[in-house]
This record gives structure tokens, C-alpha cells and sequence, in this order.
């Protein structure tokens, strides 16, 4: 994971059944600090997309990720 994205030090990483994607919170992006969240295909790796890609000199401690769905979400 840190060779084909480029991170480093991945604090959590979540499993979303419903859309088959993982999010992965990762401290590291290009050997620097900060905040990023990545979106990556389950069936195809290669496919992803950085939701989040904020740097700061800041180590991010314990952390989580949710996943937050609208009740009348539409589905197309």
C-alpha cells in the first residue's frame, strides 16, 4: 500500500460492503506530515481517489473513520 499510493504511517483503514471500497486515514503522503484520506477500489486497487489531502506538521494519535449514509439517498 505505501509503494502504489505513496503513504505512510496508516492509522486506520475501514471496509464499506455496501459501495465495496476501503478508506484508508493515513498520516504520510510524499514522505510529509498531515491529514489524508484515500478511497480505494476493492476489486481494482488501482483505482482510487484522495478524499482528503490536507499537510501539517501534526502526528494524528488515535483515530477512527465512519462512514455516514442519507436514509433517502438515492441509489442510481
Amino acid at each position: 500500500m505505501d509503494e502504489e499510493y505513496n503513504i505512510g504511517c496508516m492509522k486506520e483503514i475501514i471496509y464499506d460492503h455496501e459501495d465495496t471500497v476501503f478508506y484508508i486515514l493515513a498520516n504520510k503522503f510524499e514522505e510529509k506530515l498531515g491529514f489524508f484520506i484515500i478511497r480505494v477500489n476493492a476489486k481494482d486497487p488501482k483505482k482510487h481517489k484522495f478524499l482528503t489531502r490536507w499537510k501539517n506538521k501534526l502526528d494524528i494519535g488515535d483515530a477512527n473513520i465512519f462512514v455516514l449514509r442519507h436514509a433517502n439517498r438515492d441509489k442510481s
